[in-house]
């Protein structure tokens, strides 16, 4: 998608990009999984 608007950019900043955001989020991914598995009911929708 970047280089349809003509910026190139390293596959490995990408993945850095990636690997940094989601350390960023971990706290969050924690929390919610408290939550949810906390909870006495948990809907999930598996459709494929």
């Amino acid at each position: 998608m970047l280089a349809t608007h003509g910026i190139a950019l390293d596959r490995s900043t990408l993945a850095f990009w990636v690997g940094y955001a989601a350390q960023e989020l971990k706290p969050l991914w924690h929390r919610l999984r408290q939550l949810l598995l906390a909870s006495s009911k948990l809907c999930v929708d598996e459709t494929p």
